[in-house]
């Protein structure tokens, strides 16, 4: 997947949510959670994706979007296995329901500021 040459470069790393840059960009370009196409996220066309690593943005790397993920935590964390989990505002996750997006479910318990094992269940793009 490419990363956009404006992600911000701290935002895109291992466990941190991206999102789609735009629908012009094309589906196989996405950027940091904050420069995201935020507007559509309760439209559905948000694309979110779980990096994998450290990606310099202008560069491509991996992303994953379905499956048993690491994602990086907020300072909200709370819940058992199964526990909803949501990108937060920053692009971390977070076990508050103020996000729009759904990531998926808790695979153990939640803890705050690490990685945590997250089950995905994100509409898979293909493009």
């Amino acid at each position: 997947i490419l990363v956009d040459s404006a992600a911000t470069a701290a935002n895109v790393k291992t466990g941190t949510v991206g999102l789609l840059l735009s629908l012009t960009a094309g589906m196989n370009t996405v950027t940091s959670y904050d420069k995201g196409l935020g507007g559509a996220v309760t439209a559905g066309v948000s694309r979110a994706v779980v990096f994998l690593n450290s990606i310099t943005p202008g560069n491509y790397g991996f992303v994953q979007e379905l499956g048993d993920a690491n994602v990086l935590f907020n300072g909200t964390a709370s819940g058992n296995a199964g526990a909803p989990v949501y990108a937060a505002a920053s692009g971390l996750g977070t076990s508050s329901s103020t996000s729009a997006i759904v990531l998926g479910g808790a695979a153990a318990v939640l803890s705050a500021s690490v990685l945590n094992r997250v089950i995905l269940d994100l509409p898979v793009v293909q493009g």
